[in-house]
């Protein structure tokens, strides 16, 4: 989850001419006589980045195996008969948490032809969203729980409440750049109502009644215990992008527009003092200085 954008670099790698090639290994198409070779090479969806250690399965029948290698992701089948080949990937639990199974392609492998499949890995991308109010006694972060959310784009709909962390957490495909948010508080009884206080003591037999007369609640209309404020929902246009260079400069600005501070490019100084008032201790007089918060900044947005 970032705010600088990543997306132009992603949209180049998914259409570059790593993503098009088609091209036989090495300088020459020719191979010997009645002879066929295969080669698959797998990189990332969103970069030119070339993935060691997958497994590519090649099946026509009968199923090939092999490994791609590090550095260069290239899955070597060497020679094959000719024919047509379904490629497919196999992740390790491992790599699971990194990458999605390459979408299965067909390539045709003819006689005397050595061929290089591209395929690609889509990365996985979480998206995660934090639910907080202002807790009004220190101005600290309140998380909301209990919040029915829904999150939205153009080909599905994901759907949860929120627990005691205030957090949305969901799994979105790498292309994704805009969704829409809907929230829907949970339901609180006004501040107004209030049980009724209990009866003062009845008098004793033949007393004189005390004067003034006290009153009776349970002698007056209760409200009505289940009154509560309409649900607040709340809409939100989220847009997701990845955040380049997560370790510098441009990934602690990047992280401190996410948690809400907005500022014009070269302008950030008053709100990386407001950063420092509210979450570091500071006066007014923070030094406004980026450095200066990167190490807190990450902790707080990346937890």
């Amino acid at each position: 989850m970032g705010s600088s954008s990543g997306s132009q670099r992603q949209r180049n790698a998914s259409t570059g001419s790593d993503a098009r090639d088609n091209s036989p290994i090495g300088t020459s198409t020719n191979c010997p006589k009645q002879i066929a070779k295969l080669a698959v090479v797998v990189r990332r969806c969103d970069k030119a980045e070339k993935i060691g250690g997958i497994s590519v399965h090649a099946e026509k029948p009968p199923k090939l195996t092999a490994s791609s290698a590090e550095g260069s992701g290239i899955a070597d089948f060497g020679v094959v008969d000719p024919g047509s080949y379904t490629i497919t990937t196999v992740l390790t639990p491992a790599q699971r948490k990194k990458f999605l199974p390459a979408t299965p392609v067909s390539v045709s492998v003819p006689k005397g032809m050595a061929v290089r499949q591209p395929v690609c890995l889509p990365p996985v991308v979480r998206l995660r969203i934090m639910l907080a109010d202002v807790n009004p006694a220190d101005g600290t972060d309140r998380k909301i729980s209990g919040a029915k959310w829904e999150l939205q784009d153009a080909t599905d709909t994901k759907t949860g409440t929120t627990g005691g962390d205030g957090k949305i957490d969901v799994e979105i495909p790498w292309t994704l750049t805009k969704v829409e948010l809907k929230v829907t508080l949970p339901d609180a009884p006004d501040d107004f109502v209030s049980t009724a206080p209990a009866d003062p003591p009845a008098p004793a037999a033949n007393a004189v009644p005390p004067y003034p007369i006290k009153l009776r609640p349970s002698q007056f209309p209760k409200p009505k215990p289940e009154a509560q404020r309409m649900p607040l929902q709340l809409v939100f246009s989220v847009m997701v992008s990845d955040i380049e260079d997560g370790e510098g400069t441009n990934g602690a600005l990047a992280r401190l527009r996410n948690l809400g501070y907005r500022f014009e490019p070269g302008k950030e100084r008053r709100a990386v003092v407001a950063y420092q008032f509210r979450y570091m201790g500071e006066d007014w007089g923070g030094s406004g200085v980026v450095g200066d918060i990167e190490g807190d900044l990450k902790g707080r947005h990346d937890a």
